[in-house]
């Protein structure tokens, strides 16, 4: 019996030294701090062209820093030079008109930095993008990246293809409108009495915040090719998966897709980043690490400079999609139809509006309560902007 009890004792003394032992293993993750950031590209339309400039932040640091007060111009050919403006912090802007990129051109951007480092592009030439040959969408179910839950949508899908067999890398970004309707608009407003005496009364609306436009622009790299393809055709190429959890197909949605002819070393970069970008954050991906552009320092050809400037001409196609042509996809309830509708006596009325309810409806005749719900149900303007945007039927 003794023999058992030291041998309990020895083994417990064994687990406190081994758990003494143990240290905390944090992977050591390659700083990226201070590079000069470059974004930007000319085209061939009519449009600002805006260079942005920052300098990278450590990787638990969210935003980078503006550059400010540099010298940035771009050099058409040998000879000519467009200069750009500083319109916001680290943001240099040639204005729409000041010039126009041309296709077959050269061009090459140009930055000196207000302590005088002097840093160049590559010359980039703008290739003809071919046309778009159709912008469809189809239904799909897929599984969410929550849960597992199966939800439906649509999948936004591109037809192009060159005839001349010599464009092979595309690149595409696209931007997004829809329409928002308030479930339950605000139908009226509150006059307030005194609080003693007079509670204070309901008054009508006429003009209830019911239309609201969202706007969101593509974040991710969509890039592709056909370099090992006998014919430069893509077809059914997929831009964004759009599911019914949230409010973009609910009444009227809008996509614009712009395709771009790219470079080879162009389509390298882009696929490259976009390979960092999908990592997953575990210690068997790729750790972030600085990913050189084709921007450079004159006088330092080892400074790594992040970014790629381009010179790229533009094709585009928008297309609308209303609910009506999606009846055969389910879509879940209005989450605003589980919110309780309130019956909210006169007396009661201020403090359900300090609370960041509205008014939906009023009693009966003779009646002295009103119908509340939250603010989001009622008030598109929570959600979006009273703008409509002119493209928009």
């Amino acid at each position: 019996m003794g023999d058992k009890k030291s041998l309990i004792r020895i083994n417990y003394l064994l687990l406190l030294l081994l758990s003494s032992c143990i240290e905390k293993f944090v992977p050591e993750i390659p700083e990226s701090d201070g590079e000069l950031v470059v974004e930007g590209y000319v085209t061939d339309r009519p449009e600002d062209y805006v260079i942005r400039l920052s300098r990278s932040r450590a990787i638990d640091l969210k935003k980078s820093l503006p550059e400010t007060g540099a010298t940035v111009k771009i050099l058409e050919g040998e000879a000519i030079e467009h200069p750009l403006t500083e319109s916001a912090d680290g943001a240099y802007v040639s204005k729409a008109g000041d010039f126009v990129g041309q296709v077959g051109s050269k061009y090459t951007l140009d930055i000196v930095t207000a302590d005088g480092v002097h840093y160049q592009s590559s010359t980039e030439r703008m290739i003809k993008t071919p046309a778009i040959d159709s912008v469809y969408f189809e239904r799909e179910v897929r599984f969410t990246d929550v849960e597992d839950l199966l939800v439906d949508g649509i999948k936004i899908l591109v037809d192009t293809h060159d005839p001349t067999n010599s464009t092979r890398y595309y690149k595409w970004e696209w931007k997004e409108d829809w329409e928002y309707k308030a479930t339950y608009p605000n139908s009226y407003g509150w006059v307030p009495g005194d609080r003693i005496t007079d509670p204070g009364h309901p008054v009508f609306n006429p003009s209830p915040n019911v239309f609201c436009y969202i706007t969101n622009s593509s974040k991710q790299v969509l890039i592709a090719s056909t370099n090992t393809l006998e014919k430069d055709v893509l077809s059914r190429f997929e831009i964004k998966y759009i599911n019914t959890l949230g409010g973009e197909l609910a009444s009227l949605y809008s996509i614009l897709v712009k395709q771009y002819a790219i470079t080879e070393n162009a389509y390298k970069y882009w696929r490259e980043l976009k390979g960092l970008s999908e990592s997953q954050g575990t210690l068997f991906d790729k750790q972030p690490y600085a990913l050189p552009g084709n921007v450079g320092n004159l006088n330092d050809p080892e400074e790594v400079v992040l970014g790629y400037f381009e010179a790229l001409s533009v094709d585009e196609e928008r297309i609308f999609i209303r609910r009506e042509q999606l009846k055969e996809l389910d879509f879940p309830t209005n989450t605003c139809y589980y919110e309780k509708i309130d019956s909210v006596n006169y007396w009661s009325v201020q403090d359900y509006l300090d609370q960041g309810y509205l008014i939906y409806g009023v009693g009966g005749f003779l009646a002295s309560f009103v119908h509340m719900v939250p603010r989001d149900c009622a008030d598109c303007t929570y959600h979006g902007s009273l703008e409509k945007p002119d493209y928009l039927p």
